[in-house]
């Protein structure tokens, strides 16, 4: 079977793009993260130094994370990091709000309804 050549020019750079993204993942992966961490004052490479810090895992459960699914936790109001969380607990801490007083009476209710 013979494929025929793309007729546009946007076809021609539909094709282009997606070769592109196939053989440089990892470095759009990499601009991608270091775009995002930018608001927040820090770096791909500062996630990676707290990610060592904390032994690849989740400050809040210890489970064992990869480097690109660490969540890198920050203050919604300050914008300052404070850790590398897994995707359970960082999700778990913004649903009750950063607030500490929520998550200590999330704790002290999971207790009192222990088996």
């Amino acid at each position: 079977m013979i494929l025929e050549e793309p007729q546009s020019s946007k076809e021609r750079r539909s094709i282009h793009a997606k070769e592109y993204y196939k053989n440089n993942r990892l470095r759009i992966k990499k601009r991608v993260l270091n775009k995002k961490y930018e608001g927040w004052g820090t770096s791909l490479a500062e996630k990676k130094i707290l990610y060592k810090s904390q032994e690849g895992r989740c400050a809040i459960c210890h489970k064992k994370l990869t480097l690109m699914s660490a969540h890198l936790d920050h203050d919604h109001k300050t914008n300052k990091v404070r850790g590398i969380l897994c995707s359970n607990c960082n999700t778990a801490i913004g649903l009750l709000n950063d607030s500490v007083d929520r998550t200590v009476s999330a704790a002290f209710y999971l207790k009192r309804n222990e088996k």
